[in-house]
């Protein structure tokens, strides 16, 4: 599960926030972090399409199930299995006045608190800590 919470660590910075979380670090997108074998490894920097776009699908978020729905889920709008990676981007980011994603401490992103059950969410847990 240590993998999914770093992947939805990895939303927040591709959503615009300024630090990384990963593994309770915080490091900033693009900065370098030591690797197992010891020598320094640049983060890659985040990617929407890539990173946020894989952890939605194998979560099921954008599934018709869910927020795929053409009516969404509790106001949140994805596209239909991933297929329109602008429109879910803005709806991430821009729709209700970003409430989302908090670019300012990323944990309280309403998106990952929702994910990780903090925060009441029909869909249930997505995200483990």
């Amino acid at each position: 599960m240590q993998h999914r919470t770093i992947l939805a660590a990895r939303i927040v910075a591709v959503l615009g926030v300024a630090a990384l979380l990963a593994s309770g670090s915080r490091i900033a997108a693009g900065e370098s972090q030591a690797t197992a074998e010891g020598g320094p490894r640049v983060a890659s920097p985040p990617d929407f399409r890539t990173d946020v776009m894989a952890v939605f699908s194998k979560s099921g978020c954008n599934m018709g199930a869910c927020h795929g729905n053409q009516n969404g889920k509790g106001g949140f709008f994805l596209s239909l299995r991933g297929q329109d990676a602008k429109f879910d981007y803005r709806s991430a980011t821009r729709q209700f006045s970003s409430r989302r994603v908090n670019p300012f401490d990323a944990e309280r992103s309403l998106l990952l608190l929702k994910a990780a059950g903090k925060v009441a969410h029909q869909g249930g847990v997505r995200f483990r800590e």
